[in-house]
């Protein structure tokens, strides 16, 4: 679970990238953001095999839902939502007890964890954090010229890598719904 709340910090990260970086551009164009969807595989590498699967993510301020085969997490109206396949119930809480509901929080969060950088690549930007000390210890998002991330992919500290791919990018709202799926039990935690 906490690889893949990973891909909501690197998300979200994209808006506070000038506390880190001083990339002015790419603050504006996540601030101005209030829509974000895409398809998406996910890809977990390990030494021994490579496990994809498909899924969604949609982002519309403050909502955001990511959902593949095997996980779910939501955020809405102040709470978060999460569950893993195999599990018998998920697990909701308050919104504010969670480190990544707050971009400050965020920011902290990354400038205490990781060296983080961007540079400038053939058709849009690179954004790369390293020295992490966390259970994540680098990662690397690449950007379009528009800041829209392709791929964004992570190392844990056991050497196993995550990637995300992003397709059907939708930057407008597509009407798509920020919702709890029913007949999963969620405890309160």
């Amino acid at each position: 679970m906490k690889k893949t709340i990973t891909i909501f910090a690197v998300l979200f990260a994209l808006s506070a990238c000038t506390a880190v970086s001083g990339t002015d551009k790419l603050v504006e164009a996540w601030e101005d953001r209030a829509f974000f969807s895409a398809e998406i595989t996910q890809l977990s590498i390990s030494p021994i095999d490579t496990l994809a699967e498909s899924g969604k993510i949609i982002v519309r301020k403050p909502d955001a839902i990511f959902e593949t085969g095997a996980e779910l997490i939501v955020f809405q109206g102040g709470r978060l939502w999460t569950f893993t396949t195999g599990s018998d119930v998920g697990t909701v809480r308050d919104m504010e007890s969670f480190a990544y509901a707050d971009i400050a929080v965020l920011i902290a969060d990354l400038e205490r964890d990781f060296v983080v950088s961007i540079a400038p690549v053939k058709g849009g930007f690179r954004l790369d954090g390293t020295g992490g000390e966390g259970n994540v210890v680098a990662f690397t998002a690449t950007l379009d010229e528009n800041y829209i991330p392709s791929r964004i992919r992570w190392e844990d500290i056991f050497g196993y890598i995550t990637e995300i791919r992003f397709d059907k990018i939708a930057l407008h709202d597509t009407g798509a719904k920020i919702e709890v799926p029913e007949g999963i039990e969620f405890i309160e935690e």
